[in-house]
């Protein structure tokens, strides 16, 4: 995924729901395995990006959801509006980040996980930059985290055009 060039996005209109609908479907054995229930609510306007690059990030987010998630535990996603955006929520009742960890998130190849590499979270963040939009985390250790990936309905740019200043450094760095 790091080395696929900007240029290969095709943005299109999205249906988030579907989209949505449809990583859960390809997460729904490996949340089964680990206990875990998963459940979509909501809706909003569709978006303009690349259905196969986002959808690539909320697989990221929502693993990441459910590995941190205990069994009998819930990964939620909603969807609604919001002002010029779409806003897609990826909860889960697991573990939560302490503070000090959540500052690091997003920065590679750091990982909590003694089988992760760190990259997953950079890679959503650098798709959901690409599309214009924003990604943020609320967590509370013993209850949670929530991943709030903002989109804008129209990006201000075209999504191709995304300026290298604009994407995570290990992006830029694996695109060098």
């Amino acid at each position: 995924s790091f080395s696929r060039p900007l240029e290969d996005i095709i943005p299109e209109p999205i249906d988030l729901s579907a989209l949505s609908r449809d990583v859960l479907d390809v997460l729904d054995g490996r949340a089964q395995q680990a206990g875990v229930s998963l459940s979509l609510e909501g809706k909003a306007a569709a978006v303009q990006g690349d259905p196969r690059r986002l959808k690539e990030a909320l697989i990221n987010l929502v693993m990441n959801a459910i590995e941190a998630t205990p069994s009998g535990g819930t990964v939620a996603l909603k969807i609604r509006d919001a002002a010029e955006s779409a806003m897609l929520e990826v909860r889960d009742s697991g573990r939560g980040i302490k503070p000090e960890e959540l500052e690091r998130l997003g920065t590679s190849f750091y990982t909590t996980r003694p089988d992760g590499t760190g990259l997953g979270v950079v890679l959503a963040q650098g798709v959901i930059t690409q599309h214009g939009g924003s990604l943020a985390y609320v967590s509370t250790v013993g209850k949670g985290t929530t991943a709030t990936i903002t989109l804008p309905f129209s990006p201000t740019k075209p999504v191709a055009e995304v300026a290298k200043s604009e994407l995570p450094s290990a992006l830029v760095e694996a695109r060098a």
